[in-house]
């Protein structure tokens, strides 16, 4: 079934994109320019723009348009047109890049604290980009999307996936310019500080910025979910598991099901069985608890982690068992 997208809602999601990337490009021309350091997304094209005589905007979307190949050749025929929509975000995030590093530029300064301070302000305002890029839900840059087209082929953790992609784009900045420059351009302490604080910044912000998702949905087609359920958009929803949809014990395996996908992970079982469904209301948890508990002969324990209700296995029976009930028994 083919799915559409209204084009007000269309609309509205690229807007809050593009003011997303304007955010996201003053914290890199933030913390660039407090010269202790670039962020580490932006280490490679820093290295490539200290020897080739290109704008760091410039040198950011050429090496992204690199990244996109890598997806098409990832990907392969599920590469489609719109994943071509990267190519003018990237290019506008690269013009954002080079206006507001030339804004900013005045900022530049030899104090140590006020470089510290200009470095931690660029990493909040670059965390903040990327809270409103991922609520504004209309496409991601090349870099991110090469991420996902590795975790797409690899099957592997998007966040393991994440740092390794990271951690190699700084490697190769260090050998790069090491080969070339004959010294380490870009990287000091402000690109550890980075690394740490923009994802804590995203966490922090995404508790206000997710208030602006209804900006982004389409209203008739939530009307159309919430009213099949007996909910109405206009009420507030009660945090609660809504018993007379999962009356049968089919409906309560689609639900865990539901909750596996939206929340729930497995470790490698090569390193240990554990098994975990983790939501951030606690009556949630607990009627899932009931839930499991009806459905498995068993309990899951809880537990409580970074404000996390968190339910859990670790015997490799309960693990194979609960899986298997969800429909997945060769996982």
């Amino acid at each position: 079934m083919k799915v559409t997208v209204d084009k007000s809602v269309l609309c509205k999601r690229y807007a809050g994109f593009t003011v997303a990337l304007l955010v996201c490009a003053l914290g890199v021309a933030l913390v660039t320019n407090a010269c202790l350091g670039t962020s580490p997304i932006t280490s490679l094209p820093y290295a490539l723009s200290a020897i080739f005589p290109l704008s760091l905007g410039t040198v950011t979307f050429l090496s992204n348009i690199c990244f996109l190949v890598v997806q098409k050749a990832l990907l392969g025929r599920y590469f489609t047109v719109g994943h071509l929509m990267q190519i003018p975000a990237v290019f506008l995030f690269g013009l954002f890049i080079d206006g507001w590093m030339w804004a900013t530029s005045y900022l530049v300064t030899d104090v140590y604290w006020q470089q510290m301070l200009m470095c931690l302000v660029g990493s909040m305002v670059l965390g903040l980009g990327v809270s409103l890029e991922i609520i504004s839900n209309a496409t991601v840059l090349p870099g991110e999307g090469m991420v996902v087209a590795i975790v797409f082929r690899t099957h592997k953790n998007f966040g393991n996936i994440k740092v390794l992609v990271d951690s190699s784009m700084v490697l190769a900045a260090v050998l790069l310019s090491l080969a070339v420059l004959h010294t380490i351009v870009g990287l000091r302490e402000g690109t550890i500080i980075s690394a740490v604080l923009v994802g804590m910044s995203v966490r922090f912000f995404s508790r206000w910025t997710r208030r602006l998702a209804p900006l982004f949905w389409e209203k008739e087609k939530l009307v159309t979910i919430m009213d099949a359920f007996g909910f109405s958009v206009g009420d507030t929803l009660a945090l609660h598991v809504n018993y007379p949809v999962v009356e049968e014990d089919c409906c309560k395996v689609s639900f865990l099901r539901g909750a596996f996908l939206a929340g729930g992970s497995v470790t490698d079982p090569g390193k240990g069985y554990h098994m975990e469904l983790a939501t951030s209301h606690q009556c949630v948890a607990r009627e899932t608890e009931l839930i499991v508990r009806e459905v498995m002969d068993f309990a899951p324990k809880t537990a409580l982690r970074g404000g996390a209700q968190v339910l859990y296995l670790k015997q490799s029976e309960q693990i194979s068992d609960f899986l298997t009930c969800l429909g997945a028994p060769v996982a």
